[in-house]
């Protein structure tokens, strides 16, 4: 009865890890672009809700995430944003006393890259969370940042 040599169980052990940690590899990736596409789904979804209170508002987008018909939502929707970042960052929400706002999250595949949605219909991936493109400090426009 013949069995296998040192050798040959070195070899296949090393063949076998060599495989798992390709696989490992494929996973996280899809697991990272899997959580991305999470994230713009709710920053789309957010969008609609802010839409939602433009038309109720009367062409007004003044404290579209505090307003009483999508608070509820939004909240849902920023609590699966942190959720798909691991807890570990959240969304940025801009929104005041003006007719602009902004929404942006960090990627998970990418932690120099955040999606970005805003009033002027911009929604991309751009290089930093939503900021107010205003120079004057009484006035406020909120906007995604330049790619």
């Amino acid at each position: 009865m013949k069995g296998f040599t040192l050798v040959e169980l070195l070899i296949f052990i090393a063949i076998v890890g060599i495989l798992a940690s390709i696989i490992l590899v494929a996973i996280f990736a899809a697991r990272s672009k899997a959580a991305d596409a999470r994230i713009r789904n709710d920053i789309a979804q957010l969008r609609w809700e802010a839409e939602i209170v433009f038309d109720s508002q009367g062409a007004n987008f003044t404290g579209w995430s505090r307003y009483h018909s999508v608070s509820d939502q939004v909240e849902i929707l920023l609590a699966d944003i942190a959720d798909a970042l691991g807890g570990t960052g959240a969304a940025t929400v801009l929104d005041g006393d003006s007719d602009s706002y902004c929404v942006s999250a960090p990627l998970v595949s990418a932690s120099n890259r955040h999606y970005c949605v805003d009033h002027r219909g911009t929604f991309e991936e751009v290089s930093s969370p939503c900021l107010d493109v205003d120079p004057d400090p009484s006035a406020v426009q909120f906007e995604c940042p330049a790619s």
